[in-house]
């Protein structure tokens, strides 16, 4: 009886766990996609978690050594890169894909050569239909969006830092940038403060719309607050930084200079001003658009000029700008 219900049974998805010789789960991939703060589809994670339990509990039952490696995201100058699931699993390393259509099918024929070189190279897929005839690839470097920045509560923000006491800048020297006069930063820095000036309020109401603040629900131009307002932020990578927003300085953005690399800096400023970009030309096709320049382009340049010229005198810093902003791990707001 069980073997004529198996053989009728209807296939919950396709997947070729079974040609990396591991056994086979059962789920039916949910069918819409929508967005939500995080930039991945809330679709994609409920699958996630669903597919995790099942992966966990089908490599118990078969006594296969199972470890979970979460999911992963890499900022990259072209975009960003998502993986839904990463495990390890007899040994071997392997990055699981979910496909919802025929272009993620095409992405994943990208992938599986994009992560051939990486720690986890072995890719899979689960899929809700049979899209074995799709044999052509797209990129599988998406565009950086806004969204895909999470505002997170302080607790939560406090558990992704490994030190007692970490220092927040808008750039730091590394072994590839070791002034700021001459590095990327500074110049998306420069076109960033450059291309807002005009509309710092407009900029800032469509970082609070895209944030998700919970009081806020449409678009709206805010003034910039006297007393400065920070926004603790989870990026991609699980990287933490946060955006400060005050009438002096303008919209600034402090990455962790213990943990972040200056190229992503660079990646995260260049995407954002692209962003930006973006934004204000469709303003201008909705909007009669009123200019009300800021102050976050008088800082900065006044700022950075003292800066470069304390550097070409021989004088290096350890952050632009100077002062840096501090975060506890046991601080209490």
């Amino acid at each position: 009886m069980s073997f004529f219900k198996n053989l009728f049974k209807k296939k919950t998805n396709y997947n070729n766990l079974s040609d990396f010789g591991l056994p086979n789960i059962e789920h039916k991939l949910l069918g819409s996609l929508f967005t939500q703060s995080t930039g991945i589809s809330a679709t994609d994670v409920f699958d996630k978690l669903a597919i995790e339990t099942k992966l966990k509990e089908v490599m118990n039952t078969h006594f296969i050594p199972y470890t979970s490696h979460g999911s992963f995201s890499k900022l990259y100058e072209e975009g960003t890169f998502y993986i839904s699931i990463r495990f390890e699993a007899k040994g071997e390393k392997y990055s699981l894909f979910l496909l919802y259509d025929e272009n993620d099918a095409r992405k994943f024929n990208a992938a599986k050569k994009f992560i051939k070189n990486g720690t986890h190279p072995n890719a899979l897929f689960i899929s809700a239909n049979d899209y074995s005839y799709v044999n052509s690839s797209l990129s599988c470097i998406e565009p950086f969006q806004i969204e895909n920045l999470s505002l997170i509560a302080q607790e939560d923000f406090q558990k992704l830092l490994t030190q007692k006491e970490t220092a927040y800048a808008m750039w730091f020297p590394s072994e590839a940038e070791k002034t700021f006069y001459n590095s990327p930063t500074k110049q998306h820095l420069d076109a960033i403060y450059t291309l807002i000036n005009d509309y710092e309020n407009y900029v800032y109401g469509y970082l609070l719309l895209k944030l998700k603040l919970p009081d806020i629900h449409k678009f709206h131009r805010p003034d910039l607050p006297e007393v400065p307002k920070t926004f603790l932020i989870l990026a991609i990578e699980n990287t933490s930084l946060l955006i400060t927003v005050c009438k002096e300085k303008g919209i600034r953005f402090h990455f962790n200079k213990q943990t972040t690399s200056t190229a992503y800096v660079a990646h995260f400023l260049k995407h954002m001003h692209s962003d930006f970009v973006t934004f204000i030309a469709e303003l201008h096709t909705v909007l009669f658009l009123e200019k009300t320049i800021g102050n976050g382009l008088h800082w900065y340049q006044k700022t950075a000029s003292e800066f470069i010229s304390k550097e070409k005198n021989g004088i290096l810093q350890a952050s632009f700008p100077e002062e840096t902003i501090i975060i506890s791990t046991n601080e209490k707001n």
